[in-house]
């Protein structure tokens, strides 16, 4: 089988979805009650509309088990599937750019360390890199040995990709 082929497929990713709202209030609202049950979430302000994710996975059947606890515990969550390198195409360029450079990185360094490989360097990022926080969250994931909060910056790195990138 093709290499590059079974690579790609890995980059899809599966997002918990627990709310989606237009609205801030309504968002804010849903955002208390998790809270008060300490469910761990990142909201994502994509097109003018408020997701809230409790989980990132590239394999399907894990996330699968994550919302059959939550629906345990009642809430009614979807599984969103997402090519996350469909990101890069808001980048208006006609080359290859500092800024798609970037975010080429970071899209492939979360890919890596949801399917626990190790992230790879680049060094011309580091000396000059796009979005510095970004940067940070990213370089957190190469040391972190906490699973859970490894993934919680697994959600704060996909939530900067998604409201940055543009």
């Amino acid at each position: 089988m093709n290499k590059k082929l079974l690579n790609d497929n890995k980059e899809y990713i599966y997002l918990l979805q627990l709310g989606r709202f237009t609205d801030s209030k309504s968002c804010e609202n849903f955002i208390n009650e998790l809270n008060n049950k300490e469910v761990d979430y990142v909201y994502v302000l994509d097109n003018g509309i408020y997701f809230i994710y409790s989980y990132i996975s590239t394999d399907y059947s894990k996330i699968s088990m994550k919302l059959e606890a939550f629906t345990l515990i009642g809430y009614n969550g979807l599984i969103k599937k997402e090519y996350i390198k469909d990101r890069l195409n808001v980048i208006q360029t006609n080359e290859i750019n500092d800024k798609y450079i970037f975010f080429d990185y970071v899209i492939n360094s979360l890919i890596q360390s949801i399917n626990n490989e190790e992230i790879s360097e680049n060094y011309e990022i580091f000396n000059n890199p796009y979005d510095l926080e970004l940067l940070s969250w990213i370089n957190m994931l190469k040391s972190i040995n906490n699973e859970t909060y490894k993934e919680r910056i697994e959600l704060q790195a996909y939530k900067m990709i998604v409201e940055k990138i543009k």
